[in-house]
């Protein structure tokens, strides 16, 4: 999402854009950050999280996880 000016031929003084990022569980998200960091080292950039979970745990599919094994059994019953 881009906002910002508010005419075709004025320059805005401030920008906005929004991404919205779907990250692997595989990445190592403080290494991102890192990386987000660098790029927007420039002055007058600056960035936020509007929701963000730092731990990026993977689901255990094992048969310790009853929940999934329930929902396995079920879906394999159709």
């Amino acid at each position: 999402m881009l906002s910002g000016g508010v005419q075709y031929n004025v320059v805005p003084a401030e920008v906005e854009a929004g991404f919205d990022m779907r990250i692997p569980p595989h990445v190592d998200l403080q290494e991102l950050k890192r990386t987000i960091d660098e790029w927007t080292k420039e002055e007058g950039v600056e960035y936020d999280f509007k929701q963000v979970y730092w731990d990026n745990p993977v689901t255990d599919i094992s048969e310790k996880n009853l929940f999934w094994t329930a929902f396995n059994e079920a879906c394999g019953r159709w």
